[in-house]
Formats: C-alpha cells, sequence, structure tokens
C-alpha cells in the first residue's frame, strides 16, 4: 500500500483578514502500486491540533484543501483527489488555500491560545469495481 512519506505545512500567511495556507505532500507507492495502476482517494484538510489540552482535534471549518460536496443543512463529503502511481515511486502534491483568519481561531475560552493549526492527509485504497453486463435477449421459439 502507498504510504505519506512526508507532510510540510508551511507557516501561514496573514494578510487582513485572511490567512493563505500551503501543504506539501510525498506520496512513496509499493512495486505493487506501480505494476497495478492502484488508485488512491486522497483527502488533505487542516485540524485544530487539541493535543495539548487533552481534547480531540478538530477540523477546521472550510479547511479541506481537496475537493467536497456539501449538501443544504447536511453533511460535507470528502470527495479527495484521485492519485495512482503512474508508474513512478513516488509524487509530491502542494494544496494551498485562502480562507478567512477566523476560521483558524480554534481555542476558544477557556482553552489557551495561541491556535495550533496541523494539516491532515488520509490515503484510502480504491477497491476494484464488480463490472456487470447482461447479453441480448433471446426468444424462446418453441
Amino acid at each position: 500500500m502507498a504510504s505519506i512519506s512526508s507532510i510540510t505545512l508551511d507557516p501561514i500567511n496573514v494578510v487582513v483578514a485572511n490567512a493563505t495556507v500551503n501543504v506539501h505532500v510525498t506520496v512513496g507507492f509499493t512495486n505493487y502500486d506501480i505494476n497495478s495502476g492502484q488508485q488512491y482517494k486522497m483527502v488533505c484538510r487542516l485540524m485544530g491540533d487539541d493535543t495539548a489540552e487533552g481534547n480531540p482535534d478538530d477540523l477546521i471549518p472550510g479547511g479541506s484543501l481537496t475537493p467536497t460536496l456539501g449538501f443544504p443543512g447536511g453533511p460535507t463529503l470528502d470527495l479527495g483527489q484521485l492519485i495512482q502511481a503512474d508508474g513512478l515511486a513516488s509524487k509530491s502534491f502542494t494544496f494551498t488555500k485562502t480562507l478567512a483568519k477566523s476560521a483558524l481561531d480554534e481555542d476558544k475560552a477557556p482553552e489557551p491560545n495561541p491556535d495550533e493549526i496541523q494539516a491532515e492527509v488520509t490515503l484510502t485504497p480504491i477497491l476494484p469495481a464488480t463490472v456487470t453486463r447482461q447479453s441480448a435477449v433471446q426468444t424462446l421459439v418453441a
């Protein structure tokens, strides 16, 4: 299975009320991945790191750096980005997003500040699809 060999979140650039984030990811592929054309869904998103406070990490609102699909009044699905080795042992990806600085304010009182942000990348293998096909219909003739 492919592995995430490196992930880097650049220092966050804040200009007035907006913050721009850049995430760099390198994915390493196995011989199986290279030879089979195995595909993966890669999801990259920003998380508020609350480890020091003893709380679970929170997804930053609007912090998905790969495509999503939202439903009014419902959940948002991470569609991710489809990747494969394309004959290479590793590939590098860069994700960039500008969002409101207020979205990065993940530590609310009484939690201590400053806000700690990290990038999280998930690789999920895409399983082979089942293929079904039917023949033309034949009528029984007696």
